[in-house]
């Protein structure tokens, strides 16, 4: 039996037209969009989780002043709370999926960022990274939900707890294995470098 499925989004004209689907498309749609989101979630506390249990290691190495070092999660907190209302703009020229996608590609960046040491430039460059973090989160938690309601029609509340689920899955792993990471590799840049996994899919 053909189910047709009209998806509305004034804020994106990409999901303005129907959306037809057999059950086995809709089966593998759901599927990819529980992976999507099962990734995706699971990725947007570490960057902020992993800080914490280094704050001692990361003022011994780098010298950060207690001031500096709270703007680590500041920064991140700020931008999740400002990205949001930019986020509203760049889906009237963006698709969800871009939105998405980019934002992952962001916070990869973030991470990489602190994997490196550059001297004198250490804490520009882990402010920066934090900045870029809550940045991507901010982005992506304004975008994903759309997109979950949008695809998953009344799995919603069964995508969306998975997904809820992951973020808060990702902050537990990241707080309880950074440590353990940073012991068993001598080295607090790799387990600070918190992203786990990464996603992005378009079936456009």
């Amino acid at each position: 039996m053909v189910r047709a499925v009209v998806l509305t989004e004034k804020s994106d004209m990409s999901f303005s037209a129907a959306l037809t689907a057999t059950p086995a498309q809709s089966a593998l749609s759901l599927r990819q969009l529980v992976l999507l989101a099962l990734l995706t979630g699971i990725n947007l506390r570490p960057a902020l989780a992993a800080v914490g249990p280094l704050a001692d290691i990361i003022r011994l190495h780098t010298g950060m002043s207690f001031a500096l070092m709270s703007l680590l999660t500041l920064l991140p907190v700020l931008a999740m709370g400002l990205g949001c209302f930019a986020a509203l703009y760049l889906r009237r020229h963006f698709s969800l999926y871009q939105l998405v996608l980019w934002s992952l590609l962001l916070l990869v960046v973030a991470n990489l960022i602190r994997r490196f040491d550059s001297g004198a430039a250490n804490t520009l460059l882990l402010l920066l990274s934090s900045l870029l973090a809550g940045a991507g989160i901010a982005v992506i938690q304004a975008s994903l939900p759309v997109l979950i309601k949008n695809r998953a029609g009344q799995r919603t509340p069964l995508v969306m707890g998975l997904y809820v689920s992951a973020i808060m899955a990702g902050a537990a792993l990241a707080a309880s294995v950074t440590p353990l990471l940073q012991q068993a590799l001598s080295d607090w840049r790799q387990p600070s470098a918190g992203t786990l996994y990464g996603a992005g899919f378009s079936n456009r």
